[in-house]
């Protein structure tokens, strides 16, 4: 309804409101609705916003197991934030929490990951802390620090790095039981729970990811949680 509505307005700015639609379906795992509104994205362009739509393509397509086609488009993402000035690359506009440009550089770094350009997904999430230090500390910073880290965690558990994995996602936790966000405290929660799990004390870590997912479920917040269950079935 909400994108039905976008339609009906004459005059205004249709893209900041509809990338929050499809930022909401995404998280709560509705990847075909949220590809709805990520088509009427690209259909709004618009030079003004071309790097943050490219950005919510490319996201849409990682999720949806794209990764080269994500790669490409965010690679290009990336590539219009570089082409503005620094204290411009973030748009007063935008109506999402994190910084699009260090989303499309986090993204990047787990898409090089998944298809074997292990160097290029360091750089690529290096120069997404980088940014993400830079902005304004909260609630912008503190955000987007905490969704880099959470997405590097993912990285670092796949490759079996547990204990830089731990460091992640403890400064995951630390973040959302610092400024109160239940969302990022439970994302911390299950990081760790992977990590310590595969560390070597898997019966605590399944009540803890357990723990974790509910509380995602409560947030309806989904996106993630294949992952989870997965990992979770792995380690049982």
């Amino acid at each position: 309804q909400s994108l039905a509505l976008s339609e009906r307005i004459e005059h205004g700015d249709l893209a900041p409101p509809t990338a929050a639609v499809w930022a909401y379906y995404l998280v709560h795992g509705d990847l075909a609705a949220a590809a709805e509104a990520a088509h009427r994205l690209e259909a709004l362009g618009g030079p003004d916003l071309e790097p943050e739509i490219l950005c919510c393509i490319g996201v849409q397509r990682f999720f949806e197991g794209r990764c080269r086609d994500a790669r490409q488009v965010l690679d290009a993402s990336v590539r219009g934030f570089e082409q503005r000035r620094p204290e411009e690359r973030a748009s007063r506009r935008w109506l999402l929490p994190s910084d699009a440009c260090c989303v499309a550089l986090t993204h990047l770094g787990a898409v090089h990951w998944l298809v074997g350009e292990t160097e290029e997904s360091h750089v690529r999430f290096a120069q997404a802390r980088e940014r993400a230090r830079a902005l304004p500390h909260y609630p912008p910073g503190v955000f987007t620090a905490a969704y880099v880290a959470s997405y590097e965690t993912l990285v670092a558990t796949l490759a079996g790095r547990y204990e830089e994995g731990m460091a992640l996602a403890e400064e995951t936790t630390a973040l959302g039981e610092q400024y109160g966000m239940l969302f990022w405290l439970s994302t911390g929660a299950a990081g760790r729970a992977l990590c310590a799990g595969y560390l070597g004390d898997p019966g605590a870590a399944l009540a803890m990811i357990t723990t974790a997912m509910a509380q995602w479920r409560g947030l309806g917040a989904e996106a993630l949680l294949p992952f989870s269950i997965a990992q979770r079935a792995e380690m049982h």
